[in-house]
């Protein structure tokens, strides 16, 4: 079996590029994408408030540093 020559296909490796900004680059501060509803009474009434049954050793110090963004993206 004759065997094809395929050298004139193989390209030299190059790295991706990515021209889009990363989601921190978006970020607003104080801008939000969803507003969580409050809890109905009836719920928080048979539950309590979940933050007061978290451990304190399992409370964070500090709040994460997530981005703000709105759903429409930028």
């Amino acid at each position: 079996m004759k065997r094809i020559k395929r050298d004139y296909k193989v390209r030299n490796f190059h790295q991706a590029k990515w021209d889009e900004p990363i989601i921190f680059e978006l970020s607003n501060k104080g801008e939000r994408g969803i507003l969580v509803p409050k809890v109905e009474k009836e719920i928080a009434d048979a539950i309590g408030d979940g933050v007061s049954k978290i451990p304190e050793s399992m409370k964070r110090e500090t709040l994460p540093n997530l981005p703000e963004i709105n759903q429409k993206g930028y």
